[in-house]
């Protein structure tokens, strides 16, 4: 909990720099070192790239729908074709060697 209060806060207390992530108790134990050729805790087996069974279905409930909105109207289906913005998205670091900007590394390191 106290790691997502770290995130959460004002940008004067926040969390921001990796070194100090990694430091946090919440990793302790993480070797951060071979983290890419450690083995996962935990490899889910699915049946194939849709698969969702580890996750808890819930029945829709119009009620809570009314209680979260702001304005009392229904929330946008994110689903719906409209809003399929990430449909079959992919990030391939290959593709971004050329382009300007930051990438992960430099936007993450401690400088």
């Amino acid at each position: 909990m106290d790691l997502i209060k770290q995130f959460l806060c004002g940008p004067n207390e926040r969390i921001k720099k990796l070194k100090d992530i990694k430091q946090h108790s919440f990793f302790k134990g993480i070797d951060w070192d071979n983290i890419q050729t450690s083995q996962a805790p935990f490899i889910p087996n699915l049946k194939d790239e849709f698969d969702h069974s580890y996750f808890d279905e819930f029945e829709e409930d119009d009620e809570i729908d009314k209680q979260i909105s702001t304005d009392g109207k229904k929330h946008r289906n994110l689903f719906a074709d409209e809003n399929r913005v990430f449909y079959e998205f992919t990030f391939n670091k290959s593709d971004n060697k050329n382009k300007k900007g930051k990438n992960l590394q430099q936007i993450f390191s401690d400088e």
